[in-house]
């Protein structure tokens, strides 16, 4: 029916859910170890985010090598963000 499979309805990529599990774990300990407190129901945001990050960064979201090769820079870079945020309080909020 499609010449091009991937240009067929509904065969959009799919999240990768061990890459998103792998995105969560950081989040988590991430936050602890900069003495943040985040809601159990944002981990997935956060972990949406970082996973967002990492699509930017990756040729291939798929292959397991490339993924793992990126994990520190983006571990480095929320690492920062919290750091920046522990400075400036109120700055990681959207104002009301």
């Amino acid at each position: 029916m499609f010449a091009d499979p991937a240009k067929a309805p509904g065969s959009a990529m799919q999240v990768d859910l061990l890459i998103v599990d792998k995105l969560s774990r950081i989040v988590a300990v991430e936050y602890k170890n900069a003495g943040q407190r985040l809601p159990q129901e944002k981990i997935g945001v956060e972990a949406a985010r970082l996973y967002n990050e990492l699509l930017l960064l990756v040729t291939d979201v798929h292959d397991p090598e490339e993924v793992e090769a990126f994990l520190p820079q983006i571990r480095f870079a929320l690492k920062k963000r919290l750091a920046e945020a522990a400075i400036e309080p109120g700055s990681g909020k959207r104002s009301a």
